[in-house]
């Protein structure tokens, strides 16, 4: 697999550096942007457009977990739709 979705604590330290890691080696990175944090908001945010920057993607998890199923008719839709709600 090629493809990464990062979440963690200190988003412009451990997420940042790691994100960058795997970009570095040719990985595709997304950013789950409401599963990451940073002690201050301005942090945060600088680390998640920065790596953006660098191709990185953000995404959120709602996003995230509906693109992985793919499909509304998927056994896994209904149960997803419940933990969102």
């Amino acid at each position: 697999m090629n493809s990464w979705l990062i979440t963690g604590i200190e988003t412009h330290i451990c997420v940042y550096q790691t994100a960058l890691g795997l970009l570095d080696l040719g990985y595709d990175v997304e950013l789950v942007s409401d599963c990451v944090s940073s002690r201050t908001r301005e942090n945060k945010d600088m680390a998640l457009a920065k790596l953006a920057r660098k191709g990185a993607e953000v995404t959120s998890l709602e996003m995230c977990l509906f693109e992985l199923i793919g499909d509304c008719r998927a056994d896994e839709f209904r149960g997803a739709l419940s933990l969102i709600k």
